[in-house]
């Protein structure tokens, strides 16, 4: 079976999806680009949203992931910001690791079924 290792995002003012797997093995090559694009996102959207619904992803992703949200985080402070984190039902590591951010940050995070 071949599994894809990047995640899917979809940019589509104000919501910004990021789906899939995350299993890069060079990921800090995939999500700097990403995370210096999204901060100019941060710093000039009215509004943001962002929808988290990874299947997997690895230990260096969790680095860019906490990146992501201390964006979000500070922008926070001017617009509003949601963040969606969804999880299958069957999948408690994924929602318990979603309870751990909301429970983390000072940020609105809704816990979704998917």
């Amino acid at each position: 079976m071949l599994v894809n290792e990047y995640p899917i995002i979809t940019v589509q003012f104000p919501v910004v999806e990021i789906a899939g797997n995350s299993i890069p093995e060079d990921a800090d090559e995939f999500w700097e680009p990403f995370v210096y694009q999204f901060e100019g996102y941060c710093d000039s959207w009215p509004e943001i949203r962002v929808d988290f619904k990874f299947d997997f992803y690895n230990t260096r992703t969790l680095f860019w992931l906490m990146k992501l949200f201390s964006l979000l985080q500070k922008a926070s402070g001017r617009v509003p910001v949601q963040v969606n984190w969804f999880y299958l039902e069957a999948d408690e590591d994924m929602q318990e690791i979603g309870e751990n951010f909301k429970n983390s940050m000072k940020l609105n995070i809704k816990l979704k079924k998917r």
